[in-house]
């Protein structure tokens, strides 16, 4: 699992747009994420008020929000400045709860310590 300040780095390095609430100073103290949708790429995130060109792409984000919501100090994930007037298709929606599925996903670690609790031992994900 990242640390608080792994975390941090990843995601300022992402995007300036990424902003941080209750971000602690010190490791071990609880914090959160808020993320506007509109900071994301336009042609992917349509349902926001003020659109920003060049914005975060998506699958990069979701590789560092991966897991996020399982740190025992993680209080919170913000998704602010959605508007579903000006969502085609449900399109922003999708992927605001891609981006939670991600953020509430297992990492690896975690995912093997609880398959070798059940006695499990492949990680690899079953073919669908």
């Amino acid at each position: 699992m990242l640390t608080t300040g792994a975390v941090m780095r990843k995601l300022i390095t992402l995007n300036p747009t990424v902003r941080f609430i209750g971000v602690a100073s010190s490791l071990g103290a609880p914090w959160g994420i808020s993320l506007d949708v509109d900071a994301l790429n336009p042609e992917l995130a349509p349902g926001v008020s003020t659109p920003v060109n060049g914005g975060l792409k998506t699958d990069e984000l979701q590789k560092v929000l991966r897991g996020i919501l399982r740190d025992r100090q993680c209080i919170g994930l913000e998704i602010a400045e959605y508007n579903p007037l000006r969502d085609q298709h449900e399109q922003t929606l999708q992927l605001i709860l891609s981006l939670i599925d991600a953020a509430s996903a297992p990492d690896a670690d975690t995912q093997r310590r609880g398959e070798a609790g059940f006695g499990a031992r492949n990680s690899a994900p079953l073919p669908i």
